[in-house]
């Protein structure tokens, strides 16, 4: 892995970190949610001081290159973030319809001088 990849890595995964932590620290995070982000920084930080990790584990795998399987590592992941967040939200939206569906029967009661019923 050539030294300008290394550096950027480095860059880039500090620049994370700062990013996150200033993040939580402001509120606008919960730590659960940043751990994804701390954890994928600290990987690049990782690969990026140590680059004969990453050129074994290619030749390992078969890859040709160590910057491809950091490529592949960092899409892999960004992936599963994805998937995550998309569950996520399938779970949201349907304890959304749930609330709807209620308010709507409790408004509808309501208004026709019903009381409610648990």
């Amino acid at each position: 892995m050539s030294i300008t990849v290394r550096v950027l890595l480095l860059i880039g995964a500090l620049s994370s970190f700062v990013y996150v932590f200033l993040n939580i620290r402001k509120s606008k995070m919960k730590a659960e949610e940043a751990f994804f982000w701390i954890g994928t920084a600290g990987l690049l930080v990782v690969l990026s001081v140590f680059p004969g990790f990453a050129t074994w584990l290619s030749w390992v795998i078969g890859i040709e290159s160590p910057a491809n399987l950091v490529f592949l590592v960092v899409i892999f992941l960004l992936v599963m973030k994805i998937f995550l967040l998309d569950r996520k939200l399938a779970a949201m939206r349907h304890q959304m319809t749930e609330l709807i569906q209620n308010t709507a029967i409790r408004e509808t009661r309501e208004k026709q001088g019903k009381p409610e019923q648990k």
